[in-house]
This record gives structure tokens, sequence and C-alpha cells, in this order.
């Protein structure tokens, strides 16, 4: 069994925090000071091998990133901001028409996936694993976040 860290913060906005954990704990207590709001921290621990699944029924994610240059969805890499001049480029086309329909609305990973694949777009098994990579290296850099349901 691992140690417990910190994984990211369940809040009750959509508000983006940045991607430094001391400066999400500074704009946190900033908030909680400021508007009596609070935050709610999700701490884990997992057996070697258990790997997380944005997958997981009852998820609903949400997500500041908007692509940079809407005119490049047929480029094969694809730049992201957060607003507050964090970018992320990707180059797996199904997370980039996942975080396309986060833009627009918060959705579990895999509703987001099937409009994703929907619309025609041809995938392999390892960009549709890729994707459940990606997504939890966003969610590990805070730049996409689960909702409270």
């Amino acid at each position: 069994m691992g140690d417990v860290q910190f994984l990211t913060y369940i809040t009750p906005s959509t508000a983006s925090l940045p991607a430094e954990p001391m400066q999400r704990a500074v704009v946190a207590e900033r908030n909680d000071y400021v508007a009596g709001g609070y935050q709610f921290a999700v701490f884990g621990r997992s057996d070697q091998g258990l790997v997380p699944n944005p997958r997981a029924a009852g998820v609903i994610w949400t997500s500041s990133l908007t692509r940079i240059d809407p005119s490049a969805e047929t480029n094969s890499q694809g730049t992201f901001g957060a607003g507050n001049g964090i970018e992320v480029a990707l180059n797996n086309p199904l997370t980039e028409a996942v975080l396309d329909a986060l833009a627009e609305s918060d959705l579990s990973w895999s509703d987001a996936e099937a409009r994703a694949l929907a619309t025609g777009m041809l995938m392999d098994e390892t960009l549709i694993e890729r994707s459940a990579q990606d997504a939890m290296e966003l969610w590990r850099l805070g730049l996409i976040k689960p909702l409270a349901v």
C-alpha cells in the first residue's frame, strides 16, 4: 500500500485553481476567508498496480481548458489554455475532443468520449487508453476536476 497523497480539491464552483500546491492552498484560504466558502480536499492511497479510472460511474468532470486555436481542430496536436497562463499541448485527438466537449458543459469522461466517437472519429484502443491516462495527468495538474455530485 502506498502513502496517502493529496490528489485534488473538489470545489463547489468551476473556478480554476493554480497548478502549484502552495498556490492552490493560498487561493483556497483567501477564498475561504473572504467569502466564507469551503474547500474539500481529496486524499488517496492505492495498492500497487491499481490505476484510477476517469470513467468511473457518477464522476462528472469540469475543466477551464479551452482550445487556444479553434481552427486547429484537425491538427495532430492541439493546444489548450486554462486562462491563467497555463497551456497544455496534446497529441491525442480523443483527449482533445473530450476537452472540447468539457469546455461546453460538465460531463462524465465516458460521455465526452462517446460524443467524440459519435462524430465518426476513428480511434484505436491505444488512443482510448491514452485518453484515460491523459485525464489522470490533467487531474493531477489541477486542469480538470471532478465535481461534487
